[in-house]
């Protein structure tokens, strides 16, 4: 009987001791419902354009494009935080436009920040890079673009923009004999792609014409032994400079023949000032005053005078580049002026960089070598005048 008693207490025991674990771990297990409001205080800070589960990061709105996903023009501006505001792709374009380009640059860096993938943020700021840095700079960070992963139309817009913007600066520089601008362009792309082969001979030809022969010839390594590019600009750089050496050797001190008759020559009147000459052009419409300088191997306009012309909506954009000027090195724009009118002469598409008015006082700009270079030119200091003979 005490046997049956101690069983039936034990019995009662666990079951009790089994409910009480059951319990406990029940009340573990089920959470705390979430007050109803949680819900909606969510949905608030996601904003009404989106749902709880839209987890695409926004990106600047595109209408030329329907492969990239875009949100509404207000998308960026929805998610600034607190008082940072932050601009549409219509207004950056704007700002773009309009040349705020510092305030452009402080919005792509925030953005960038947030969508560092972003096609159409990564766009605006390659255009915004070939506007404001030296275009060889510029078109190394496009380069530097197309290592990213991005669609096959944006690739293909970058590869457009690095060829019109080097082969346009290309073509100028070697009309004009502006063998030091080209090596300034090739340079770092050289540098980036040593195997490009249009660098790599755009480079040595500007090498070979300054009489540079071992930068030539270092950079010629690149290509074969063979190569007929290659060699017709070695051989022609050693020619030009075993002729010149020929010639210093052979030079004697006589009295110099006159360039040419009068017959042949076109004479326009200069105004001397101390140990300048100013000789009056036109650009456009615009009467100018330019200092003529036989050392400048490009002309050379002042922001005055680039304002009076229309600025880009009548010039045509080069690119920057780095030149020197009496107060230092300069990043300067260089621009294309349609129409150029010395004497009875016009020429089209002269290109010449813009300057500070404080390097050129007093003047409208200066007169370089890619305008004074087609001509057979002497200045005749008894009476001031400029000879021209067409060559």
């Amino acid at each position: 009987m005490n046997t049956r008693w101690v069983l039936v207490i034990a019995l009662i025991i666990s079951v009790s001791f089994n409910l009480y674990l059951w319990l406990e771990l029940s009340n573990v297990n089920v959470p705390n419902s979430p007050p109803e409001s949680t819900s909606s205080s969510l949905q608030t800070e996601v904003g009404p354009e989106y749902g709880v589960n839209d987890d695409a990061p926004p990106v600047v709105q595109n209408n030329t494009s329907t492969d990239i996903p875009t949100r509404t023009n207000d998308a960026l501006g929805a998610n600034a935080s607190n008082s940072e505001k932050q601009y549409s792709q219509d207004e950056l374009e704007n700002l773009l436009n309009e040349g705020r380009y510092g305030e452009l640059t402080e919005q792509l860096s925030i953005l960038l920040k947030q969508y560092p993938e972003d096609e159409h943020l990564l766009l605006i700021e390659a255009e915004l890079q070939l506007r404001t840095r030296p275009l060889p700079d510029a078109l190394v960070h496009l380069y530097d673009l197309l290592e990213l992963s991005l669609t096959y139309d944006v690739q293909q817009s970058l590869v457009s923009q690095i060829n019109t913007r080097y082969e346009q600066a290309e073509r100028e520089f070697v009309r004009s004999g502006n063998w030091d601008l080209l090596a300034q362009l090739c340079e770092p792309l050289f540098q980036r792609l040593p195997t490009h082969r249009s660098y790599i001979l755009s480079l040595a030809k500007a090498y070979a014409m300054q009489e540079k022969l071992i930068l030539m010839e270092d950079v010629l390594a690149a290509l074969p032994l063979d190569d007929y590019e290659a060699n017709r600009i070695r051989n022609k750089a050693y020619a030009d400079y075993n002729e010149e050496v020929a010639a210093n050797d052979n030079y004697q001190s006589t009295e110099t023949t006159p360039l040419f008759n009068d017959n042949e020559a076109t004479f326009i009147d200069l105004e001397r000032r101390g140990n300048q000459y100013r000789i009056v052009v036109k650009m456009l419409n615009n009467r100018a005053q330019m200092i003529l300088d036989t050392g400048a191997s490009t002309t050379a306009i002042t922001q005055d005078m680039f304002a009076r012309l229309g600025r880009f909506r009548r010039l045509t954009f080069i690119g920057n580049f780095d030149v020197q000027t009496a107060s230092g090195s300069i990043n300067a724009p260089m621009v294309q002026i349609p129409a150029f009118y010395l004497g009875p002469y016009q020429f089209e598409g002269v290109s010449a960089l813009v300057l500070p008015k404080e390097a050129l006082p007093n003047a409208d700009g200066l007169l370089g070598m890619n305008i004074l270079g087609q001509f057979d030119f002497s200045i005749r200091p008894e009476d001031s005048t400029l000879v021209l003979r067409e060559r």
